[in-house]
């Protein structure tokens, strides 16, 4: 077994290595510094990382990389890294497996490998729904310092409005 590194920094060589590979692994998503549940204390504070994200997709730099990797060579398996859903809508057609890990710690890598080799099966269970679109879900504001929701978000939203989301509740 050869493995051929590329930390996606330079697009072009990725996407070389990927064309010559038998297989492309591409970890992709978020870290705490990204997403989590920083709030200030204070409103005068401007809060430097954490919260919420703005925006439900990956980063657009994943995003190419997962576009133009699937393009050089069709067997590419994207593993996301993330605290919540991913509209993945962009790329998740032109790939044959996605794997979400959340955040899997220091062993994350052990994991990972032990499912890649089969060791271990991937059999968790979505415990949230993972929309199409941001259509799909309650209004949002990320600047917002207090919002109420009544029951229907979620799955139950989407059930009530007969959508059918990328990746149901319990997948």
């Amino acid at each position: 077994l050869q493995i051929d590194y590329r930390d996606g920094s330079d697009l072009s060589k990725a996407v070389e290595a990927a064309r010559d590979a038998d297989l492309v692994l591409l970890v992709v998503g978020y870290t705490h510094a990204d997403e989590g549940e920083f709030v200030n204390a204070t409103p005068l504070v401007a809060k430097e990382k954490g919260g919420d994200r703005r925006s439900l997709t990956l980063s657009p730099a994943d995003e190419t990389l997962i576009l133009q990797a699937s393009s050089a060579n069709p067997r590419c398996v994207v593993v996301m890294e993330g605290g919540s859903a991913v509209i993945t809508e962009a790329w998740r057609e032109r790939v044959p497996a996605i794997l979400m890990l959340w955040y899997p710690g220091m062993e994350g890598g052990t994991a990972l490998a032990n499912l890649l080799a089969g060791d271990a099966n991937p059999s968790g269970k979505l415990p949230c729904v993972f929309p199409r679109s941001a259509d799909q879900l309650p209004f949002f504001d990320a600047d917002a310092r207090e919002i109420e929701y009544d029951l229907y978000h979620g799955y139950r939203l989407m059930d009530k409005q007969q959508d059918t989301p990328a990746f149901a509740f319990g997948f």
